[in-house]
């Protein structure tokens, strides 16, 4: 069998060489993302992308548009079963079943067979996000794109790659340049440099090394950014070459990107990269979008920002955020403290300054955690408030967005499916 990598964070795995796959993942194969800001160092051929049209199942490890692409799900059209996993919401499934499309939720820490001697066990991890492990004849693949496993999870993970693989190697496919806010952080006008580009690459050499890799592939980290006021973040991108160092400290390979290997043999081919294949017109599609934005909330809009905040995140704002918390959207100043959000110049623990398009937008989609991911948001710091203060803001508001928090019903289900699936797990890993 052949593992194929292509796009961003799409991988295929096919009997034979060039053929249609058993299984595909996450496929972006045209345009841009995130208002756009994001878009691929390097876009399919039409031959890969009339391979993705081809095949039996494509699994969707999460809603970021970066890995649930809209207009490529439209491109690549309603032949392939989609699979989705067991998540707080069925979202995915729900947007490609009212299209006509086919969608099965894979039930998370169970493994489901695809036919060829390939079956697969989705792993749902924080953040809405999840993990896949495709078991085939000769090789077990991890591919952990985004995800963040829990250590208990990791735990599980190793145990399955020692049992379920025990006698194949593995090859581990995960993101090594990491996306948002870590680089935004600002105090006094100056950048803190607050994450630093060796701790994604220790991260790999940490996954790699709990589930014994036998190979590293380059993965969910291919694309630049090319809005004005995303471009700087291109500097702050993770080289594979650093992942590099930091896995031959344990030994093990890194294989090209846009790579094709051959997983009874280890053999290996990539795609000449000298060769460009970009979107055309970028810069001129880039204008386009920014002609069109607007620079102010208009006052629905302002009271809907308000109730989210207060809806996901009022008891905990007055504790991370003692001066209130603000928004600087192009022409428009707000502040929110004790639940109240008002036009004001006054000073904040935290400013969030980005356009103020994009949060019209979330309100109307329910993303608010979206904005810490696209690269325009620049978080500046009171004197007095912890980087740590922003990152929790924005998990208290992705766990609302994804409905986690929205009861005490959703509480208790999404608790009672993270002991289910680990329950599913450990059944799994033990068998």
């Amino acid at each position: 069998m052949f593992l194929t990598t292509i796009g961003h964070a799409t991988l295929l795995v096919s009997e034979r060489e060039g053929g249609a796959p058993v299984v595909a993942t996450d496929p972006w194969v045209i345009g841009s993302c995130y208002w756009r800001s994001w878009w691929l160092e390097r876009y399919p051929s039409a031959e890969q992308v009339d391979r993705l049209r081809a095949a039996a199942n494509i699994y969707f490890t999460h809603e970021h548009p970066d890995h649930f692409h809209t207009p490529s799900i439209r491109r690549i059209g309603k032949a392939p079963r989609a699979l989705v996993p067991e998540l707080s919401r069925d979202s995915m499934g729900s947007y490609m079943r009212e299209r006509g499309m086919r969608a099965d939720v894979l039930p998370a820490g169970d493994w489901v067979p695809l036919g060829s001697g390939v079956r697969v066990l989705s792993l749902p991890t924080v953040a809405n996000d999840s993990a896949l492990l495709i078991d085939t004849p000769s090789a077990l693949i991890a591919n952990l794109n985004d995800a963040r496993p829990t250590p208990d999870q990791l735990l599980l993970l190793r145990s399955l790659r020692r049992n379920a693989g025990k006698d194949k190697r593995c090859v581990l496919l995960a993101s090594y340049s990491g996306a948002g806010i870590g680089s935004s952080f600002y105090r006094n006008g100056k950048r803190l440099d607050f994450t630093g580009k060796g701790s994604h690459a220790r991260y790999v050499r940490l996954l790699a090394r709990a589930l014994d890799a036998d190979a590293y592939v380059p993965f969910a980290s291919h694309v630049r950014f090319e809005r004005p006021d995303t471009q700087w973040a291109n500097a702050f991108r993770v080289p594979v070459s650093a992942v590099t160092e930091e896995l031959a400290k344990v030994g093990v390979p890194v294989l090209p990107p846009y790579v094709t290997l051959d997983l009874d043999t280890f053999q290996h081919t990539h795609e000449d990269t000298s060769v460009e294949r970009r979107e055309p017109r970028i810069e001129e599609r880039v204008r386009e979008q920014l002609s069109r934005e607007e620079h102010r909330l208009t006052e629905r809009e302002r009271e809907q920002l308000e109730a989210k905040l207060n809806a996901a995140a009022r008891v905990w704002l007055p504790l991370l955020f003692p001066r209130g918390l603000a928004f600087e959207l192009g022409d428009q100043r707000l502040v929110y403290r004790l639940g109240k959000l008002r036009e004001s110049a006054s000073a904040a623990s935290v400013t969030l300054k980005l356009p103020a398009q994009p949060v019209k937008d979330v309100l109307m989609t329910g993303f608010f955690s979206d904005l810490c991911i696209p690269m325009f948001t620049e978080v500046h710091l009171g004197p007095e408030a912890p980087p740590h203060a922003v990152y929790a803001f924005f998990v208290l508001m992705q766990l609302h967005d994804v409905g986690v928090t929205h009861d005490l019903h959703a509480i208790a289900r999404s608790l009672s499916m993270s002991a289910t699936e680990r329950m599913r797990l450990l059944r799994a890993a033990y068998a």
